[in-house]
């Protein structure tokens, strides 16, 4: 018997096989980037060339960890679900999000 609506199994499918690609991608430039060696360079608490002299601050901004932390995830979780997702799964995005902070 064939299926009634072939379409639906697609179109369930799409998001996952994007998601499967992106790791498949993602783990092939991991295993490229295996085959190299790493810089090694030797640390010596005496060797100057490894300061920053020219470095006035080494901490974050709090502007900027707000700016990271608050409104640009929510921005983007907001696009993401605007243009792809049901507005009940933003509900639950933002949830998330409020627990990982």
């Amino acid at each position: 018997i064939p299926s009634p609506m072939p379409e639906a199994g697609v179109r369930i499918a799409a998001p996952y096989l994007i998601d499967v690609g992106v790791c498949l991608g993602l783990g092939a430039v991991a295993g490229v980037a295996g085959l190299f060696p790493p810089y090694c360079r030797p640390f010596a608490t005496t060797d100057a060339t490894i300061g920053y002299p020219f470095a006035v601050s080494e901490t974050v901004p709090a502007w900027m960890l707000v700016l990271i932390v608050g409104p640009l995830p929510i921005f983007c979780l907001a696009a993401l679900h605007r243009f792809r997702f049901k507005s009940q799964h933003l509900h639950m995005a933002l949830l998330v999000w409020l627990q990982s902070v």
